[in-house]
């Protein structure tokens, strides 16, 4: 399309259109690929107006090029951006999320289909309580930017702010040049993808007004509870060192519903003037739509790298402190991204105003600190865990000097675990008989599958293809210490489940090493594990009534290396 689209900012959005029929969910792009090929844009600026332009442009605010992941050997998406220091950091950041949300909209509607259907229908959930506190929350955090303006945390939400604003405008101007191919969304439907994290834990503190219960229900069979704890977490992790500290690795493989398998991986380069900033340049997993990475890996040129796993809390009593006069997590670890250049100074962002919302461990490893075959100094990885009313972090060196940090939804820190109900669950179970021993062993930080798999192999990452392989590994059928379980696997196949088979687990691994990571390079792939011969997984029944718009039938991809291309700047005059 070589006509230029022109928007006026504004400043009042529409509300939200509701939510696309369940019928187009599930019809639109079956074979899994878009009618959009690899393609190149920009944005220029004209008085106070924002354009987008195909290809390259002379004086662009903005440039992209997005590879679709149909068109990819992983299923990932690939966005590379970056912006022009000859603009203002306001003018960058708009148009930054302007162009994302221009180029990439048609998979942002699948994945907002997708998210909201899983939620409403799947989750049989309403959202209307969790989305006015959402917004809420936005009115307030932009506020709060406005009244502490000589603040530089502030200024760069405030920035954040605005790409989040851009990329509400992106995707609507696309929507306006294109209505019969796209659906209206709003600023609220944005505002839900990037704190759909933050959702599982409003829904959960609207079930506190009436309850205190730990969540889960006892009245179940064995089998189906220890499914529903096994699930209830997300995502696996690992930061391993080789025995003689010659290489460092990372992993991680997330575990949600399949109804999110839309991965972009994404490559931002800003040039912004904002004092004190320690990164412009981040590489992450992501989602579209999603300014963050959501499971979370990030690598920046700070040369901090952020891994993030999801605890649950068992103990519902501490979502009575909840506020919306707080900021939530894509918030504070954006700005973290941007302004640590520690994993102690990373930590104390975190930490600010805690929302209690999308309840995390996040690793940050520090690769500055890292020398191949020397002593492993203090500082190198730095390890914090969110609750509401709390965030305990540490210097957990010592522990990776042993070998190995695991990540498995279980909290490492004793005040967080005691809090967070995972004990009086566990001494419940084990009182109701040995049928419930899985279960209750699922809550054990050092007796659960995950920690027993890891301990017993993580010796066995010598290198990146073997990362690869622990990280997608699932041998439940034959490892004794998968208790027979497909979900009991650093990447579980809930498909596979006798009891309550659902399409959710791991679907997605990412594996980065030291010399990797100072590249700012991931080898990504999306999709549930084939690892130990499983079958691929295909959209078929029982599964069909999922929703999966814009998803292959199969998935049986491979890894595929995601590296930045920082000479893709905008054109200068």
């Amino acid at each position: 399309m070589d006509a230029e689209l022109v928007i006026v900012l504004i400043a009042v959005l529409p509300l939200c259109q509701g939510l696309p029929s369940l019928a187009r969910t599930l019809d639109v792009h079956s074979d899994g690929r878009t009618s959009s090929p690899s393609s190149e844009g920009s944005i220029v600026k004209k008085g106070g107006a924002f354009a987008f332009k195909t290809g390259r442009t002379d004086r662009s605010v903005a440039y992209a090029r997005y590879v679709d992941a149909a068109q990819t050997r992983s299923y990932t998406g690939q966005l590379h951006l970056s912006t022009s220091e000859a603009f203002s950091d306001h003018d960058q950041m708009f148009a930054a999320g302007y162009l994302e949300g221009y180029m990439t909209a048609r998979r942002i509607d699948e994945y907002y289909s997708n998210t909201f259907t899983y939620f409403t229908q799947g989750m049989n959930a309403s959202l209307e309580k969790p989305l006015d506190w959402l917004e809420q929350q936005d009115r307030w955090s932009r506020s709060q930017v406005k009244d502490n303006g000589d603040s530089t945390p502030w200024r760069m939400l405030g920035l954040v702010l605005t790409q989040f604003d851009g990329i509400v405008a992106g995707y609507q101007a696309r929507q306006a040049a294109e209505p019969d191919a796209l659906p209206d969304l709003s600023r609220r439907d944005l505002i839900f993808l990037n704190g759909n994290g933050e959702v599982y834990d409003l829904l959960e503190a609207d079930l506190e007004l009436q309850s205190t219960s730990n969540g889960i229900d006892l009245t179940k069979s064995p089998a189906q509870i220890f499914h529903d704890i096994a699930l209830s977490g997300r995502c696996s992790a690992l930061v391993t060192v080789t025995a003689d500290f010659s290489n460092l690795f990372m992993g991680h493989s997330t575990w949600d519903s399949w109804s999110q398998i839309t991965k972009i991986f994404k490559h931002y380069d800003f040039s912004l003037s904002l004092p004190g900033l320690a990164s412009q340049r981040m590489s992450f997993s992501s989602y579209p739509g999603e300014l963050f990475s959501d499971d979370d890996l990030y690598i920046m040129d700070s040369e901090l790298a952020v891994l993030s796993t999801t605890n649950h809390l068992y103990n519902t009593s501490l979502y009575g402190s909840l506020t919306h006069e707080s900021l939530v997590s894509w918030q504070r670890v954006r700005v973290a991204n941007a302004l640590a250049s520690s994993g102690e100074e990373w930590v104390s962002y975190l930490d600010y105003l805690n929302s209690g919302t999308y309840n995390n461990q996040y690793m940050i490893v520090d690769l500055k600190r890292f020398t191949p075959g020397s002593d492993l100094p203090a500082g190198l990885l730095w390890v914090a865990e969110q609750i509401p009313g709390l965030v305990a972090s540490g210097d957990v060196t010592e522990q990776l000097a042993r070998g190995y940090w695991p990540s498995y939804n279980i909290p490492y820190f004793p005040e967080v675990y005691n809090v967070s109900g995972l004990l009086p669950l566990q001494q419940q179970l084990r009182a109701m008989g040995p049928e419930y021993s899985n279960a209750a062993s699922w809550t054990s930080y050092q007796l659960c599958p995950r920690a027993s798999i890891f301990r017993r192999n993580f010796s066995d990452v010598v290198d990146v293809e073997s990362m690869k392989h622990l990280m997608r590994s699932n041998d439940y059928a034959t490892d004794k210490l998968s208790w027979g379980s497909p979900v009991a696997a650093v990447c579980a196949r809930g498909d596979l489940e006798s009891v309550d088979a659902v399409p959710s687990g791991c679907f997605d691994t990412k594996v980065t090493s030291y010399d990797m990571a100072l590249r700012m390079q991931v080898d990504a792939v999306a999709g549930p594990t084939t690892e130990g011969g499983l079958p691929p997984f295909e959209w078929k029944e029982p599964f069909l009534s999922t929703p999966h718009a814009g998803q292959p039938h199969r998935f049986d991809f491979e890894f595929e290396l995601q590296q930045p291309d920082w000479a893709l700047t905008p054109a200068a005059a």
